[in-house]
């Protein structure tokens, strides 16, 4: 009787403990804002943020001179020790208003792009790097 009951109250339980928790996007994590003196550009910061997160900073195929020149600016002022926000919101500060964050969740790939490029051109590069962006 004693096992019965204990069967009954685990079988109970199971419903409950086999419902996944939906997945937790990296990007949306908190991180602290604030670079040392080693860190001076824009690339170097995104590395910094980037690597807990599991994703990577790549290069579009097309026209990478764009975004070697993001990756190559100094580190913004405004960037320097912005304090707690989410990844995605960090790498949006260091790259400015006048550039296009591009994240392909799915192989964790993070690459940037100026916003002068059209939609299509977009698109071909974002396939071009791993075949599934999401423009951001």
């Amino acid at each position: 009787m004693k096992t019965r009951l204990m069967l009954f109250l685990l079988l109970a339980l199971v419903p409950l403990c086999s419902h996944a928790a939906p997945p937790i996007d990296p990007l949306r994590i908190g991180t602290i804002m604030h670079f040392g003196p080693d860190i001076r550009t824009v690339g170097e910061a995104a590395q910094s943020i980037l690597q807990p997160t599991g994703f990577q900073l790549v290069l579009p195929s097309e026209d990478p001179s764009d975004t070697v020149a993001i990756l190559d600016a100094p580190l913004p002022p405004e960037a320097q020790d912005a304090g707690l926000m989410s990844v995605k919101a960090g790498l949006l500060r260091l790259i400015g208003r006048r550039n296009r964050l591009v994240v392909d969740p799915r192989h964790k790939l993070v690459a940037f792009e100026p916003k002068r490029h059209s939609m299509a051109k977009n698109l071909r590069a974002a396939r071009a790097v791993s075949g599934a962006f999401v423009l951001q």
